[in-house]
């Protein structure tokens, strides 16, 4: 009794799920202001009179499942305030109903006890009771005057328990009831008498029974119901439409019936109507004319899952549903979507055909539906999804084709630049192109685990700039595509990548340096399955694996050390070139490696110094002169790669420090100058310092820094002797050439101007007679004048006739 006897400001009390199993007398006494007393789950088993007493202002009382046999008389009488009262899951009987003499009592949870001699005044005792839950209590009939005391009731539940009929009378005078539940009893045929006058009721439910028919006209009473459930009940037939009032009914649910077909006049006067649940009936097409406009103008949800559909309508029809938002047509015998299926829903926001047996969708099947927002197509026989089949869909959030038969993937079209989810996970397949997605600029959330994807595109996801999360785990990648992943790395959020069979290679340090640097990524998506219920229960789930080689296979890749699957050096070659006595220069060739930061330049004098002399190269870099060496001296040289490989104080060089020309000193502890995966080195001697001795005119020596000058000088004169005599040969060259040129041009000029002779034929010397002959013959001397001056000229030939 002392327990509790300082807590006297106490309000609030909570025992529940402990071993009482008994509570003192007067051991609340102290708590004058406790309001909540919490005992659930517990093992009282009696309940006496002197366990809560008149002083208590205890609101709310809880002693569900605490084995109550017995409760004594009067054992609630003190508590003038109690508002609500549970005793459910208890051992009582009707008898203790007689007991509860509680007049402001507002709500009463009793169920699951056995009330199956429940009478007229069981519950006279509380006047002021709202809300009676009293289902699981093997009630098989209900006395006409059950609830005659209680006129404010407001909500009784009675589901599950044994009734096939109730009294005509049994709601009378309950002004303030608005919701009633008789699922789960033995119904044949709905109570129609009870409903006559029960015109406040806005709920009811007469689930889960055996009802055959209903007629909606000998419900007229429900005037003001504004939900009716009839679902689990063996109904072929409803009827009576024509003469009902539902003008404020809202919601209708005949699911898992016997139905074959609807009324035309399905209720026609229900104007208010908003959501019909006709799923798992025998329907073998849309009721068309019933579920129309012209019977409900404001139906906005549909369900037709779980029917036999072939076909969406049967016939051509001319009957709109204009505020239809919402249809599922879920496990039907569907087979392919035509253009004409969905015409008739011109404001559908959300589609559902998932878990089907659709194999084709006609071209510009959804292309009526301009404001859908959501399309489900999962579960299917879908072996193709060509551009064509999505266009129109210009406002579409979310498309789920998750568990088909898809082996390969179109570009999507412009048309879905607003979508926001794209679930293709579980289907076949194999490659992503480098332009699948290049128009799904708004695309959050990509899922494309359980494929047999084993290539993806370098920059498939790069026009993705909003992804958040990314899903690949579960494919055929041996090689995961960095170079996919590394746009995303500034926007997402969670990247799964498990279930791979990865191949753990050199080729694959690089991802591991990556996934180093992200693990949050990883670990985000874990920890969300976790939260979601599908973590593996040994904590081992998430993680990437190797695959190959077989001696690394079912380690957890990030767990390795990278030299435990790559054992080639990051230094491939390392030559020495031009050698001379104060400098050397070397060249390097590295394998490609994205996780590389710079290279480090080390240095020191094998013999003498063991100051480490270093510069910090760009990746870019393979050669670099190093200038200010002694002579004549042995040099230890390495080339070390700079990465995420090494510890953070060295692994990555900061921005801007990458220097060329300027040695830095190295710590000896933080580099070793040996020989490693990420390293290698080389010695070099450098030459011997050439000492020149020049001696002058008077026999004596000149310093080695004259002796230079001279010989510099000597070679310039060398240099330039022998830039002059090319320069001289050139011209020569040039002017016998143009001379040689000169004199042929000439020569062809002269053989051009040359006429040939002409040779003397026999009629030079033919004798003429006559006048023609006279006159021949002066022609013919003018003629051999002219002849025999020409022969003259060219032959210095004379001939006389």
């Amino acid at each position: 009794g002392k327990t509790f006897s300082e807590l006297h400001d106490l309000e609030e009390l909570y025992l529940q799920d402990n071993v009482l199993r008994k509570l003192d007398p007067y051991a609340l006494t102290a708590l004058k202001r406790l309001r909540i007393l919490d005992l659930a789950n517990n093992y009282l088993g009696e309940l006496h009179s002197t366990m809560f007493q008149e002083s208590l202002s205890i609101r709310t009382l809880n002693l569900k499942n605490c084995t109550i046999r017995i409760m004594e008389a009067g054992v609630f009488k003190g508590l003038t305030n109690l508002y609500e009262l549970n005793l459910e899951d208890n051992h009582l009987t009707a008898l203790a109903l007689d007991i509860l003499d509680i007049p402001g009592l507002r709500i009463l949870k009793i169920s699951n006890n056995d009330f199956s001699e429940i009478d007229g005044e069981s519950l006279n005792g509380m006047p002021s009771l709202q809300q009676l839950s009293m289902e699981r209590s093997q009630i098989h009939r209900l006395s006409f005057d059950t609830f005659s005391n209680n006129k404010h009731l407001g909500k009784i539940l009675l589901g599950n328990n044994q009734l096939h009929s109730l009294p005509g009378t049994l709601f009378s005078g309950l002004d303030s009831l608005r919701e009633v539940k008789l699922d789960g009893n033995r119904f044949q045929e709905m109570p129609y008498e009870v409903f006559i006058n029960t015109t406040t009721i806005e709920f009811l439910s007469l689930s889960n029974n055996v009802i055959l028919h209903i007629d909606t006209s000998r419900l007229n009473g429900l005037r003001n119901l504004r939900e009716l459930d009839l679902r689990g009940n063996h109904i072929i037939s409803v009827s009576g439409f024509s003469d009902a009032n539902f003008s404020r009914l809202i919601s209708i649910d005949l699911s898992h019936n016997h139905l074959t077909a609807l009324p035309m006049n399905f209720f026609v006067n229900a104007n208010q109507l908003r959501k019909v649940e006709l799923s798992g009936n025998k329907l073998r097409q849309l009721p068309g004319v019933a579920l129309s406009a012209r019977n409900m103008p404001n139906l906005g949800w549909l369900n037709l899952t779980g029917n036999p559909l072939t076909r969406v309508h049967e016939f051509s029809s001319e009957d709109k549903y204009p505020s239809l938002e919402e249809i599922h047509i879920s496990r039907t015998n569907l087979t392919m979507v035509t253009g004409q299926d969905f015409e008739a829903f011109p404001g559908l926001l959300h589609l559902y055909v998932n878990n089907n047996l659709i194999s084709r969708v006609s071209p510009n099947a959804f292309q009526s539906l301009r404001d859908l927002l959501t399309l489900d197509l999962s579960a299917n026989d879908l072996e193709l999804m060509p551009q064509a089949r999505l266009k129109g869909l210009e406002r579409l959030k979310l498309l789920n084709l998750t568990r088909n038969h898809l082996k390969t993937l179109e570009d999507f079209p412009e048309d879905l630049k607003a979508l926001r989810v794209l679930d293709l996970s579980y289907n076949e397949i194999q490659s992503i192109g480098e332009n699948t997605f290049n128009r799904l600029g708004n695309l959050l959330e990509l899922y494309l685990d359980g494929n047999w994807l084993a290539t993806v595109s370098s920059g498939c996801f790069a026009s993705l700039k909003k992804l958040r999360v990314l899903d690949v785990s579960g494919n055929s990648l041996e090689y995961l595509p960095l170079n996919a992943f590394q746009p995303l790395e500034t926007q997402i959020r969670s990247l799964r990548v498990e279930e791979n069979p990865l191949r753990c290679g050199c080729e694959a340090q690089e991802l591991w340096e990556w996934l180093r640097d992200h693990q949050k990524l990883i670990r985000g998506s874990r920890e969300r399955d976790k939260e979601d219920g599908m973590g593996v229960s040994d904590g081992e789930g998430g993680l990437l694996r190797c695959q190959e080689p077989i001696e690394l296979r079912g380690l957890v890749f990030l767990d390795l050390d990278p030299h435990s699957f790559c054992s080639e050096p990051l230094i491939v070659n390392l030559i020495i070139q031009d050698v001379r006595d104060s400098s050397v220069i070397i060249l390097w060739q590295s394998r490609n490696h994205s996780g590389l930061h710079g290279y480090q330049v080390a240095y020191h004098d094998v013999d003498k110094d063991q100051e480490i002399h270093g510069k910090i190269l760009e990746p870019t870099s393979r050669s670099i002169k190093l200038s200010n060496l002694s002579s004549n001296t042995q040099y230890l040289i390495c080339i070390v790669g700079l990465g995420n490989w090494l510890p953070q104080a060295d692994g990555k060089t900061p921005p801007g420090q990458f220097n060329s020309s300027v040695d830095d000193l190295v710590d000896p502890s933080s580099l070793e100058m040996l020989d490693s995966p990420t390293s290698r080195c080389t010695k070099v001697k450098t030459l011997e310092k050439a000492r020149v001795i020049v001696v002058s005119g008077d026999g004596a020596a000149m310093s080695d820094s004259s002796g230079a000058k001279t010989v510099l000088t000597r070679r310039l004169g060398l240099i330039v002797g022998c830039c002059m005599g090319f320069v001289v040969f050139i011209l020569l060259v040039s002017v016998l050439g143009y001379l040689k040129v000169k004199k042929q041009r000439e020569a062809v000029k002269r053989d051009q101007q040359t006429v040939p002779p002409e040779y003397i034929s026999y009629r030079h010397f033919s004798i003429q007679s006559g006048d023609a002959g006279h006159n021949n013959r002066v022609n013919n001397n003018q003629d051999a004048e002219y002849t025999s001056g020409y022969v003259n000229n060219e032959g210095h030939t004379t001939l006389t006739v």
